[in-house]
């Protein structure tokens, strides 16, 4: 029986439910929906996701890109054997403190290259099977 009490329950009602695995992301802006320096272009940048689903990324961000955005990204976990290459639009970015240090940005995938989508949808589909 479920303890409704308890602060550690939840319920997921997203779509794609989210996994809190670390993957380390290698990412750059390729389409900007304002116009960019050709440093910002070609400028790639590194974090470690925050979540991810098989449909989006949330991560943090040395840079605040605009929504309409499209990103390259490489994503490396210990569940897939290989680096996943994708093509994302971004869906928010901002500075979720007063520090802003970091900004926070959340990405729809809208492209996997080389055949990988599957590969990727099957270690997400594990990891939420298995609870991580």
């Amino acid at each position: 029986m479920v303890d409704f009490s308890k602060k550690d329950f939840f319920i997921e009602k997203r779509e794609y439910p989210r996994i809190n695995d670390p993957c380390v992301l290698r990412f750059r802006r390729i389409f900007a929906v304002e116009t960019a320096s050709d440093k910002e272009h070609v400028h790639w940048d590194s974090s470690i996701s925050r979540n991810i689903s098989r449909k989006g990324v949330l991560f943090n961000s040395s840079y605040q890109y605009q929504p309409g955005d499209i990103l390259e990204m490489t994503i490396k976990t210990s569940r897939l054997d290989k680096e996943l290459v994708c093509y994302c639009r971004v869906i928010r970015s901002g500075y979720p403190t007063a520090t802003r240090i970091f900004c926070q940005t959340a990405v729809c995938i809208e492209r996997v290259e080389k055949g990988m989508g599957e590969s990727f949808r099957q270690s997400i589909e594990n990891a939420i099977k298995y609870k991580n």
